[in-house]
Order: structure tokens, then sequence, then C-alpha cells
């Protein structure tokens, strides 16, 4: 799961306090351990020197109290550690269970002394130190994290706010910019330019959409008055007249549908409601079942229709109608042998049809205009005018794809069906 950005600067920033805190510590505590290690051998090396020149000089015994932590043996004294045992020449350390010391062994005059130093307490100082830089890496890295979270909420605190103003459509206009003269205000007024370019294509379109609709009335009335005409002379014309009568009817009958439709959403998208009443969904399916099945023989398709439960919707009977009737139409126009099922349940209809698997470039955007299967002969703007009806009404609209078949489902929320 990708971070959100506020938190991602907070963790950049403290990361790199943390490692920049660690990385000068652990020079800052080499160095230390370097320069006291230095200067200390040279003090023993020193002091040895000093050391040894006054046991050779001075009678035997005259110098046995040496400084704190410090003891000096020769390879003739019988009572030295063990540790020392066969140490040959050089600088040493030593560490015991309880103690650690740091031994110089050096050849002088025929003879071997040890020099012992106890360096515990300087160990233990060494360890406070080292305790003490990490309490201080962990401490700023702390603040830095409190301070990065203080500073990314208000750096980031403009573009907070464009986000929520464009998810909001309450972006700003382009001549009237509330945001810093900054990145984030040439990004608003980016949004603010784009946003009105769509808002007036889109309302161009819905203006068009609408005046052509109403416009398409008149000459399907004329259409369906010389129709009406012609169907009054019925028994004096010849089946094939007969037969293009009828198709000339359905056709203005679709048409007159699709002209509803777009008057009711160009309406709706305008602000007025578009007239609700109770549809139920198995009464207008079956309609339309039994008009695809006098218009449209399939004797080699067979037709199954599943009711498992009675849905009923709050929607435009109008819209409702298009939607199923695109989809069936759909599944017979294209199935000329296999089967179709229809299927209704409480919450849904599914339609599945037989047929070969469309290219996977087609299916994808199979609800977009002007898309359509290569041996289509329809304009391709069927589904894609399903498709917003059922996103105007919140509905989910699926397809899938898969060898042997089609199936469309329509998914009605549970607040508007019952």
């Amino acid at each position: 799961m990708r971070l959100k950005l506020q938190l991602r600067i907070t963790l950049y920033f403290t990361g790199l306090v943390f490692i920049t805190c660690l990385l000068f510590s652990i020079a800052m505590f080499s160095v230390i351990h370097t320069i006291e290690d230095k200067l200390f051998r040279n003090y023993v090396e020193n002091f040895s020197i000093w050391a040894i020149n006054l046991i050779e000089y001075s009678p035997a015994g005259s110098f046995q109290n040496w400084p704190a932590g410090i003891k000096i043996y020769t390879d003739k004294t019988l009572n030295k550690p063990t540790f020392l045992k066969d140490m040959p020449p050089g600088f040493w350390e030593v560490e015991l269970p309880e103690r650690d010391f740091f031994v110089l062994v050096k050849a002088h005059a025929q003879s071997m002394y040890f020099i012992t130093f106890d360096q515990t307490d300087f160990e233990t100082r060494e360890i406070r130190i080292l305790f003490s830089l990490m309490l201080s890496v962990l401490t700023l890295t702390l603040l830095a994290y409190w301070t990065a979270r203080r500073i990314s909420a208000s750096a980031i605190a403009p573009v907070i706010a464009l986000a929520n103003d464009v998810k909001n459509d309450q972006l700003i206009s382009v001549e009237n910019n509330f945001y810093a003269d900054d990145e984030v205000g040439f990004l608003a007024l980016a949004f603010a330019e784009k946003l009105t370019e769509q808002q007036e294509f889109l309302n161009r379109e819905r203006l068009f959409t609408g005046d052509i609709s109403h416009e398409l009335r008149t000459p399907l009335m004329v259409m369906q008055s010389a129709v009406d005409v012609m169907s009054l002379a019925r028994d004096r014309l010849n089946d094939q007249e007969l037969a293009a009568l009828a198709r000339l009817q359905r056709a203005l009958n679709d048409s007159a549908e699709m002209v509803a439709a777009f008057l009711q959403l160009s309406r709706a998208m305008d602000g007025f409601s578009a007239e609700q009443a109770n549809c139920e969904i198995n009464k207008m399916v079956e309609q339309c079942l039994d008009e695809q099945l006098r218009n449209s023989a399939r004797p080699n398709v067979k037709i199954e229709y599943i009711q498992l439960a009675v849905l009923q919707v709050q929607a435009n009977p109008a819209l409702v109608a298009v939607v199923i009737n695109n989809l069936i139409k759909n599944a017979f126009a294209y199935t000329l042998e296999g089967a179709i099922s229809v299927v209704v349940d409480k919450q849904s209809l599914r339609i599945t049809s037989s047929g070969d698997a469309l290219p996977a470039d087609i299916s994808a955007h199979i609800f977009e205009r002007f898309v359509k299967a290569t041996d289509s002969s329809g304009a391709g703007i069927g589904l894609s005018i399903v498709k917003r009806i059922c996103e105007y009404h919140h509905w989910l609209v699926t397809y899938q794809c898969h060898v042997g078949g089609h199936e469309f489902t329509i998914t009605w929320p549970s607040d508007s069906s019952h």
C-alpha cells in the first residue's frame, strides 16, 4: 500500500537525520577511540622507559609502589599473572571476565619486562560514551520525526486543500486564484483551466443532445403518422410489404424510445429529476423477450428465462426499458446458434449468450462509444448508452467474455431494488 505524501516526507526526513546522526556518532567515536589509543600507547612507551631505568639503577625493592592500576613484572618474577606467560614483546590488550588490561612487553638489557595497565575504568568510560552517542541519535531522530510532521503538515496543507476542492467541485476559477503564487498555485490554475474546458464541453454536449432529441421528435411523429396511414390499408398489402411495414414500425419504436431516453438524461443532467416509478423488471424482461421472439426467428437458439425472484426497481421506466432492450436485443442480434439465458434474482439481471470470444482490446472497452466487433452492423453506441444510464442511476453494469459466451450483469443497489 502506498503511503500518504505527508508520511513519506516525514519518513524521508527522519531517515536522513537518523543516518546522518548515526554516521556522525560512529565517526566521532572512532576518532575519540583512535586518539585515546594513540595517546595511551605514547604514554605507556614513555612510562616504560622511565620505569625500567628507575628499576635498573635503583636498589632492589626501592620502587614497588607504582601509580594506581600499573604493575611491573620481569621474567624473573615468580608470582606474575598467568596471562603474561609466553607473551611476546609488543602492545597487547587482555580481556578477563572481571578486568581488562593493556600490556606492554619489552626486552631490555637481557631482561623481559611486563608492564600492565588496568584499563577497566577506561573501557567503562568508552561504553558510556558510546551509549550517550546512541541515546543522542535516538533523541535527535525522534525530534526530527516530530519536526518533520509539523513542517510537512504545513507544507502540504495547500495540496490537501487543492485535492479537497477538486473532489468537491469547488476549484477556484482562473481569474480568482486563492492559492499562493508557487507550484501549488500553478497546479490549481492548470486544474481550473482543464476542468473549465471539460465542463464547457459537457454543457455543449448536453445541450446538443437535448436539442437534437427534441428536434427528432417531429420527424418521428410524421413518420409514425405515415406508418399509421399505411397500416389502415394492411389488407391490400402483400406479405413482403407487410414485413417491410413491420420493420419500419419496429425502427420507429426503437428511435422514439431512444429519443425519449436522451431527453430524460438531458433533463436530469440539467437538474430536473427524471420521472420515477415502480418498475417490475420481470415483466419488462418478459415483454422484451416476447417482442424479440416475434421479430427475430432463432430456430437454432435455445431461449431460457429464469426468475429466481420478483425484482422491482424505483427508477424512470423509459430509461430502464432502454437498458433492458439494448442488452436483450444485442443477445438476439449476435447469437445465431447456441443459447440465450436471462436470469432475474432479487437484486440483479444477468443476460448470457453463446458466441465467439471478443478480442481483448474490444472487450476491455466494450462500453465506450463506437467500440464494436468487426462483424457488427450497429453503430457501437447502444452499450455506451446503457453504461451512461447505469452510471447516472448508480447501477453497476459489468461484462464478462469467456470462451463460448458473453455475460452482461446489471446489479441494483439495495436501496433502489426490492
